[in-house]
């Protein structure tokens, strides 16, 4: 089964489906290979597959190809990733994964829960990075535009898992030190909801999803619509839940900025969760 070249959605459809050792198969058709794939959904995973499957990350040198093609495509300047599986990130990986222009502006912080951390890096040729700050689940940095010296924040999130730290996300979000200019962006997996319609079944936390619309209301942000589809995370099951966890919310003056930025989800079959291009 071969994929053409530059397919970066069919590249991340192979990997995985090695992974869960479906393409050794000899003779196997696309289409084989495809049914294989899809009924592995229609009963609980087996500890093999659900292994196989968080085992994916950047430490696979064609999930690292498919990124890159990915910010190759389209011509992303600055790249946000999440749940890399891989504790060390040096020059050699970012080179192959987000490609040479962005070997030296680049942010890892490694975060509870996310399986290896999340990544932030910025194309040197459009941006300059500085006044950054770590704190547990979030980069925070100043970015300086080439072109007209604008400055703007950039902070990149990721929400924990249970009640207890999803509240002690909320108020580290609160507590990070915000420019004069007030424009900034902030962007990642929230693992939070704030509307029944971001979820596809009634099984909602309703005091989460009431704090989590305070804090947004309490830092005067305003979600970035998202075009393409609804949903952004499933946990792939026969019978999935959806939901939207991963978004990107911006200030009034950010978006004053930026006022044509345009938000849309891009396939994938490498991830759970759905890559979105701003």
């Amino acid at each position: 089964m071969n994929c053409p070249r530059g397919d970066t959605q069919a590249k991340g459809g192979q990997v995985l489906m090695k992974r869960l050792s479906i393409l050794d198969v000899e003779g196997l058709s696309h289409d084989e290979a495809l049914l294989r794939y899809f009924s592995l959904f229609k009963e609980p995973l087996t500890d093999d597959v659900v292994k196989a499957l968080t085992a994916l990350g950047l430490n696979d040198g064609a999930c690292q190809d498919s990124v890159s093609e990915l910010v190759r495509t389209t011509s992303a300047t600055i790249v946000c990733l999440q749940e890399t599986k891989m504790q060390v990130m040096d020059h050699n990986v970012v080179r192959r994964t987000a490609r040479a222009k962005f070997v030296n502006s680049y942010i890892v912080l490694l975060v509870e829960q996310t399986r290896g951390g999340v990544f932030l890096a910025m194309n040197e040729d459009f941006f300059d990075l500085s006044d950054i700050v770590l704190t547990s689940n979030a980069i925070t940095a100043q970015i300086n535009m080439r072109a007209d010296g604008t400055r703007w924040q950039i902070i990149m999130v990721y929400g924990l898992q249970g009640e207890a730290p999803k509240l002690q996300f909320l108020q580290e979000l609160k507590n990070i030190p915000l420019p004069e200019h007030n424009r900034w962006l902030i962007l990642g997996d929230f693992n939070l909801i704030y509307q029944v319609e971001d979820k596809n079944n009634s099984n909602l936390n309703r005091c989460l999803m009431g704090a989590f619309k305070a804090t947004i209301g309490h830092l005067r942000l305003k979600e970035i619509k998202l075009n393409g589809c609804r949903f952004t995370w499933t946990n792939q099951q026969d019978n999935p839940t959806l939901t939207r966890i991963d978004r990107l919310l911006c200030t009034p003056e950010w978006e004053l900025f930026f006022p044509t930025c345009f938000l849309h989800s891009l396939p994938s079959l490498m991830s759970d969760h759905t890559p979105l291009l701003l």
